[in-house]
């Protein structure tokens, strides 16, 4: 026959204190340092991400690589109806160029070049528009400690082509976009 041990309430309490503090601690360790969650606005990624999606993305350490969705900091002129002069904005682009890699857009054959080699950019998906490359036609070289970045959605994404995003400093990266965890049906790697 077996006898209840009864353990004395303040023991008891002091466990699970104990064990909702180090429940708490590890969630603040994996959400608000290596890992963060950002919104998308705007349908300059589609059809790879879509307005009012919810992504996760790797902050550190965090190397820019070619193809990475990133999410950064913009500070300047005015890129969206409700910016204020003075404010900073938080954009969602893909990288296509890290410092000293040569972009060209051959508009004859409609190709975008890195390094002199085409890319194949199956996430453009069909009917999206790479026209506004045109700029992009006498090839820019990305300089040191910057990345070259541009919507998927290429026909109305402000971007790196523009004079209003330019280059994008790697500083300004909060870091790389690897899922979508909302909405629930297209939860999933990126």
């Amino acid at each position: 026959m077996k006898r209840k041990v009864k353990l004395d309430p303040a023991f008891e309490l002091y466990e699970w204190s104990q064990t909702l503090v180090h429940t708490l601690c590890a969630a603040v360790l994996i959400f608000f340092f290596p890992f963060g969650l950002f919104d998308v606005m705007g349908s300059s990624m589609l059809d790879t991400l879509s307005n009012g999606e919810t992504v996760m993305l790797y902050r550190f350490p965090y190397t820019p690589r070619n193809g990475d969705i990133v999410v950064f900091t913009h500070r300047g002129s005015d890129i969206s109806e409700d910016f204020e002069e003075g404010r900073s904005e938080n954009l969602v682009k893909r990288i296509i160029g890290t410092e000293g890699d040569y972009l060209r857009y051959d508009v004859e054959r409609g190709v975008l070049f890195r390094n002199d080699q085409p890319l194949d950019e199956l996430y453009l998906g069909s009917g999206i528009s790479i026209e506004r490359l045109g700029g992009l036609a006498q090839g820019v070289l990305v300089p040191e400690d910057c990345v070259y970045v541009l919507g998927d959605n290429r026909a109305i994404s402000i971007d790196s082509r523009s004079k209003e995003i330019g280059f994008v400093y790697k500083r300004t990266i909060h870091g790389k976009v690897f899922m979508r965890i909302y909405p629930l049906e297209r939860f999933g790697f990126l």
